[in-house]
């Protein structure tokens, strides 16, 4: 667990930087970004979703290009056919869907009013928890932060919508995203009928695909994706109070107010499907680094501020502890492994290792 800890040093370290060296941001940007990287595109021989990744791999290497792409969802199953023709393992794999998540990551929180603190609140579950154990899904979440920074740098329309139709390529279940490139093309007073419409049909499009695969759910499923909801839906409650401190143009007030959507939807769905509404919950998470640390600044007084933050970063760690302790995934998790410690295994052909059983995506 202590290895997973201590990624809180890193929005530790890019808040004093901030505050003590304004002109090493940059430097300790990129340090983050690699330590990020490295840490999540490297891990070796473990996580729930190892196994299936290696199969995906392997098949890469036997099938022919067409057949090999319908094997899984074609974005990622294009990079394993990369690496296999140049002989690498699935850390290379994972290294580039780490990459792209950790850029969406980062400049996403640069976009926000507190970026260390809104990297902090990721770190629990989309980069210690999710990053090890559903790869696409989280580089579909990279890609769907980087749509949101480009919203709110105002950068037009076109880039963020093929970012997000990117993101379905890697994981089909980002296609509940897809209804927020249909709200730009809406004006405001039209968009909550469709945000209610195309959620529901969506929400309800993946509970069957989702039903029909068979996923077992359990109690300790249940337990985790209800952990996991707590901070999307103080989010949810906070965000209307907060438009004006957040000055969100109306197309990432869009955006947010679908994640919002998509928040309660996961909430109605977690007693019938928690693994669903779990998965889902991932693409929330931009939600709560946006509106949390905004609740945060809006505290009266400086000490009362400086206990809500205390609170609330003490709460994202404690989050993560009692995953480590209750969850019997955890197990899937520890000992953290990378390939640093054996770098020739990046290379060639790898035998199966089939770590621990884990819902994985």
């Amino acid at each position: 667990m202590l290895a997973y800890l201590a990624l809180f040093g890193l929005p530790l370290l890019w808040a004093v930087s901030r505050r003590l060296w304004p002109a090493s941001e940059r430097a300790v940007m990129l340090f983050v970004a690699l330590a990020l990287t490295l840490f999540v595109g490297l891990r070796h021989l473990m996580g729930g979703d190892w196994h299936s990744y290696w199969l995906m791999l392997e098949r890469a290497h036997l099938y022919p290009i067409g057949t090999a792409l319908l094997v899984s969802d074609p974005a990622y199953m294009a990079l394993n056919i990369v690496a296999a023709r140049l002989g690498l393992a699935v850390g290379a794999v994972n290294l580039v869907c780490a990459a792209l998540l950790v850029a969406g990551l980062l400049a996403y929180c640069r976009r926000l009013s507190s970026p260390p603190m809104a990297l902090w609140i990721a770190i629990p579950v989309l980069i210690a928890v999710a990053a090890a154990n559903s790869t696409r899904q989280v580089t579909a979440v990279g890609l769907e932060m980087g749509a949101l920074a480009l919203l709110l740098r105002g950068a037009g329309l076109g880039r963020p919508a093929l970012l997000l139709v990117l993101a379905c390529a890697f994981h089909w279940t980002a296609a509940v995203l897809l209804p927020i490139v249909a709200l730009f093309a809406l004006p405001p007073g039209r968009r909550i009928m469709l945000l209610a419409a195309l959620g529901l049909a969506g929400a309800a499009g993946l509970a069957l695909i989702w039903a029909s695969q068979g996923a077992a759910d359990d109690p300790a499923e249940m337990a985790g994706a209800a952990l996991r909801l707590v901070p999307s839906l103080a989010a949810v409650l906070l965000l209307p109070a907060l438009r004006e401190r957040l000055r969100l143009g109306e197309e990432a007030w869009a955006a947010a107010g679908f994640l919002a959507w998509l928040s309660l939807l996961c909430t109605l769905m977690l007693p019938l499907l928690p693994m669903a509404a779990g998965r889902l919950y991932y693409y929330t998470i931009p939600l709560q680094m946006m509106v949390l640390p905004a609740a945060v600044a809006a505290v009266p007084g400086l000490w009362l501020r400086r206990a809500a933050l205390a609170g609330l970063a003490a709460s994202m760690a404690a989050m993560l502890i009692v995953w480590f302790i209750v969850s019997p995934y955890a197990r899937c998790l520890q000992p953290y492994r990378s390939y640093l410690q054996e770098p020739e295994a990046l290379f060639g052909r790898e035998a199966p290792q089939l770590m621990c059983q884990f819902p994985s995506g």
